[in-house]
């Protein structure tokens, strides 16, 4: 006989995604919101991002944080009933903390609108590592050897076994990651990214899963072209 507390303990939970579409992508050199530009298979950017967030029944909600100007168009791209979209604020951690005030999930995984090359097999990853975590990010190890540079000198050079380039989705426990974002607003700390406020405000351990190199950010001229 299945002991159904065990599945249940074990269990995918229903969870949030927030896709962060509200910059302007200057460095794409693109004359727009590079989240609009089309890849060459027929979606936009933004499409991209949220179409394994739209195929996957746990994902119960999401929020797509927009230029105040563009929310109109970016609520037109995509149909669907667990779409709410919401304005963006100035910074993207500004966007983030906005955002996570609509969230109605216990768990909530947070998503570059420009990233939209992430497969199923990365988020199952992800959602299986948040069972038992309350926060996790996807990661790839560093190939390139990296050096630490002050004023044009090389200052070090860190070991790349231990350095993983981070990527998103980044998942937490909701009201984590909001106590976060709530800290860090009223402490005035500004960070890169969402796994940071977790790290020193929230004291804890976050789990890295990783990732494919293919689920990258659309960033440059060259990112529209491969």
């Amino acid at each position: 006989m299945m002991d159904w507390r065990r599945f249940c303990m074990n269990s995918i939970p229903n969870y949030s995604a927030i896709v962060l579409a509200a910059g302007q992508g200057t460095r794409t050199g693109l004359a727009y919101n590079k989240v609009f530009y089309r890849l060459p298979e027929g979606c936009t950017v933004l499409e991209g991002a949220l179409r394994p967030f739209l195929m996957d029944a746990a994902c119960r909600q999401i929020v797509v944080t927009a230029h105040p100007g563009e929310m109109e168009e970016v609520q037109a791209l995509v149909q669907d009933s667990r779409i709410r979209v919401v304005a963006g604020g100035d910074t993207r951690q500004d966007s983030v903390r906005q955002a996570l005030e609509a969230v109605t999930e216990p768990v909530v995984f947070i998503h570059d609108g420009a990233r939209p090359y992430l497969q199923a097999r990365e988020l199952e990853k992800l959602k299986d590592v948040m069972t038992r975590e309350k926060a996790a990010l996807l990661a790839v190890p560093v190939t390139d050897t990296i050096k630490e540079v002050h004023e044009g000198r090389i200052t070090g050079t860190p070991d790349r076994r231990f350095l993983y380039a981070a990527q998103t989705p980044q998942a937490f426990d909701t009201e984590l990651i909001r106590s976060c974002h709530e800290a860090a607003c009223e402490q005035g700390a500004l960070v890169t990214d969402d796994c940071m406020l977790a790290e020193q405000f929230g004291g804890v351990q976050v789990a890295v899963v990783e990732s494919d190199p293919g689920n990258r950010k659309i960033t440059t001229p060259a990112d529209l072209e491969q």
